[in-house]
């Protein structure tokens, strides 16, 4: 994969991450991510990478009127 001239290789959690993560800051639902990939209803490790893509969301547009 090469984003901005910079080449990078995601494996095991790590691209699992960025998968939540990025569905979850495009406002997909949480439950449904769930299901898909496979994760527990209890996974706290799963609950916390919809938390951290919540939160880039939030961050992107916080205090500039949006």
């Amino acid at each position: 994969m090469v984003l901005a001239d910079v080449r990078t290789h995601l494996v095991g959690c790590g691209q699992e991450r960025l998968s939540v993560e990025d569905h979850a800051a495009q406002g997909k639902r949480a439950e449904k991510l769930r299901v898909q990939g496979g994760w527990s209803a209890k996974s706290a490790v799963f609950w916390g990478y919809v938390a951290d893509g919540e939160k880039w969301e939030d961050a992107a547009t916080e205090g500039i009127g949006l």
